[in-house]
């Protein structure tokens, strides 16, 4: 489906963007996984490569505007042309009321996790309107959908993400870039198994809620940006895809 693509994945060394960088990669695309975490990246290229698939890593934070344009610059360098990108860096801040929030903890998150794929997002358009062709995923979640109390600075990035997506998708449309946006429920990933060991009751509690029963695993969502960056999926663009077994609609009925 991917065959000779050049893909990028931000926070492509763990969770779900580890997953989608291995799933391009087995479908036979050349993955650019982006990440702070040097070693973790180093690792998850390895894992492609053991696999027979094509990858290198960057160092790159995606909050720093310097490192992004060197990312982008590696790319060029690198392969001329960039054919998808999926844009899942991101982080969480401890939970805390409106009311108590510190705003240097919503400095931070905004700066990873809108500021930072906006960043993205412009070298990424500016690649593929150039070839006239190409595929973004922006990942927000089902924070982007509705309100977590608690969350604040995190809903309003994955909020802003979906709006994001629908601009850049009208504008790409015409250039023949399609932009999309995935927003998983509740995955199961380490930081996942971590909550679970430390209150069993509660993510009990999150799994008996979802309609299908369980939760989601990494390479669902994997699978649907796949998908999502083929040239099946070319009606596709300006879209929020829900991928949850249906909590959000359990969410909405509560």
């Amino acid at each position: 489906m991917l065959e000779g693509k050049i893909i990028l994945v931000t926070g492509g060394n763990s969770g779900i963007g580890q997953s989608i960088a291995a799933l391009c990669a087995e479908q036979g695309a050349i993955v650019v996984v982006a990440a702070r975490r040097e070693g973790l990246g180093l690792e998850a290229v390895a894992a492609i490569r053991i696999r027979g698939g094509k990858a290198m890593f960057v160092a790159a934070d995606i909050s720093r505007e310097d490192d992004v344009d060197r990312l982008f610059g590696v790319i060029s360098d690198s392969y001329g042309r960039l054919d998808g990108a999926v844009n899942n860096a991101a982080i969480q801040i401890a939970p805390a009321r409106v009311s108590e929030l510190s705003m240097s903890d919503y400095d931070r998150i905004h700066a990873v996790n809108q500021r930072g794929v906006m960043l993205c997002l412009r070298h990424e358009m500016r690649m593929m309107e150039a070839a006239r062709s190409g595929s973004i995923i922006n990942i927000s979640s089902q924070a982007g959908l509705r309100g977590f109390a608690m969350l604040a600075p995190y809903v309003a990035t994955k909020h802003a993400l979906i709006g994001l997506t629908r601009t850049a998708g009208l504008e790409g449309a015409s250039m023949g870039v399609r932009v999309n946006c995935i927003c998983p429920g509740t995955i199961e990933t380490q930081m996942l198994q971590d909550l679970r060991e430390k209150d069993p009751e509660f993510v009990s509690a999150i799994t008996n809620a979802v309609p299908i029963g369980r939760l989601g695993y990494p390479d669902e969502i994997g699978n649907l940006a796949v998908w999502l960056l083929s040239s099946q999926a070319s009606l596709v663009t300006c879209q929020a895809i829900v991928a949850d077994g249906g909590s959000l609609e359990t969410m909405a009925g509560a």
